[in-house]
């Protein structure tokens, strides 16, 4: 049976400019985050405004967590068109639970069931939701609705409690036949159709294009953008420890240069050979000296016993 002990309705709307009071222009790189408990209920009309085109990466977060009253409530979703290629990504979700596909979704019933939720456009248009789900690679119920109409509504209703539940809304534009995406933007196909969404958009943990693989979360692209950044941190790793390895050598040699100034006297003699004696007072140097003080043959040099050349 569905745990029914706690009631989440999350919702993302990506977008970049403005919506309703909060103050976020202020935190443009954080995404926000409301709880509204007390607003979802009775009824109550709220509206969302998204750039016409493609969106951004901020989001907005609205979480619902055992309101005292049932959810009951009107999202609309804006969308300044100025073209006709603009258009409206919905995409809902049953968060994965300990609950299989079916039981989760007998719960969401227009006749009998606890909860039911509907899209409505501008036209007076409806799309009952609890029609449009099907089943993720993960198992969990989730719906792709897209509209090319700058205003979409979602009616939520409930009569019971519910699994969590999220909506992420982002703003796109469709391609005309033979139209790349810019750079800018990532191409995705939304409901059999060719769709462009912000880049940014890409691998951040909401499924903006409408499915979980092969699109803007694929997770071969995903993970792969994840292990970049272990690259990184190897080669600044192998960087320090070249830097590292050149101090150290520097110091040695620097330290070997003077060690050979205290043990030795370089001198040259009169036919500019290099003389090196050891400047260690040893038995061994002593009996040294002894033997090169003798009278040399040839062309060698001769070493006095006082050490002079």
């Amino acid at each position: 049976m569905i745990n029914r002990t706690l009631t989440l309705c999350l919702l993302i709307v990506i977008f970049t400019e403005s919506v309703l009071s909060v103050d976020f222009l202020t935190n443009r790189n954080t995404s926000q985050i409301l709880d509204i408990s007390d607003i979802c209920i009775k009824a109550t009309k709220h509206e969302y405004f998204m750039p016409s085109g493609t969106g951004g990466t901020d989001g907005l977060v609205l979480l619902v967590t055992q309101p005292k009253d049932l959810i009951q409530c009107e999202l609309n979703f804006n969308i300044r068109r100025d073209n006709d290629q603009s258009i409206q990504i919905i995409v809902v979700e049953f968060l994965p639970t300990l609950a299989t596909y079916e039981e989760t979704l007998s719960v969401c019933n227009t006749s009998f069931g606890e909860f039911f939720m509907t899209f409505r456009d501008e036209e007076g248009e409806t799309a009952t939701g609890c029609e449009m789900f099907t089943k993720s690679i993960y198992g969990n119920p989730y719906l792709v609705y897209l509209s090319h109409e700058s205003s979409v509504s979602l009616l939520l209703n409930s009569f019971g409690y519910l699994n969590p539940i999220k909506i992420t809304a982002s703003s796109g534009r469709s391609l005309a036949l033979g139209e790349n995406c810019i750079k800018a933007e990532i191409e995705c196909t939304v409901s059999q159709k060719a769709v462009c969404v912000d880049r940014r958009l890409r691998c951040d943990g909401h499924i903006n294009c409408g499915m979980y693989e092969d699109q803007d979360e694929d997770h071969k692209i995903c993970r792969k953008d994840e292990y970049s950044n272990y690259w990184l941190i190897a080669l600044a790793a192998v960087a320090i420890l070249v830097l590292i390895y050149g101090i150290f050598v520097y110091c040695i040699k620097l330290h070997i240069t003077k060690t050979a100034g205290t043990f030795f006297i370089f001198n040259e003699d009169k036919e500019n050979k290099l003389v090196i004696r050891s400047q260690l007072n040893t038995h061994d140097w002593l009996e040294y000296k002894k033997e090169i003080t003798t009278e040399p043959t040839g062309e060698a040099t001769t070493v006095k016993e006082s050490g002079k050349v």
